[in-house]
């Protein structure tokens, strides 16, 4: 079995802060209350929860690597929680179909992510490989 390490911790704390960052943009952006401005900007609703949430799936898989787990069922449950805020909030309208858009866009994210680690150019310009079997090995019995 091999475990990836981001070879630059500098880069890996810049990653971190955006994904986190774009988690709170997310957020803001789908509570506020829609003015002329928003109604303008909307090309496609759905086409922007894709979008929202396959750079957020992106960048989580990428920074938390061992949590793939947790970063999906994380996103999928903030999704999901944006969706009910915004149906009790009043001043706009949650949906299912929203939900369920952001759910595409995670997928799309968690194919893309596993198909960039499985080219090895890609991960040898930003991961290090670790093998646990001869870590395992070297430990004994």
């Amino acid at each position: 079995m091999i475990e990836l390490r981001w070879q630059n911790p500098q880069l890996l704390r810049w990653f971190r802060m955006l994904f986190w960052c774009g988690c709170v943009a997310v957020g803001v952006l789908a509570l506020l209350p829609e003015t002329p401005r928003t109604i303008i900007l909307d090309f496609w609703d759905k086409a922007q929860h894709i979008a929202a949430f396959f750079v957020l799936g992106m960048l989580g898989l990428l920074v938390y690597l061992g949590g793939k787990v947790k970063v999906m069922s994380g996103l999928c449950l903030y999704g999901g929680s944006i969706e009910l805020l915004q149906w009790a909030g009043g001043f706009r309208v949650g949906s299912l179909g929203d939900w369920v858009a952001d759910l595409v866009g995670l997928v799309l994210a968690y194919g893309l992510t596993n198909l960039l680690l499985a080219f090895p150019g890609f991960r040898r310009n930003f991961f290090q490989e670790t093998s646990l079997d001869s870590m395992e090995e070297s430990l004994g019995p």
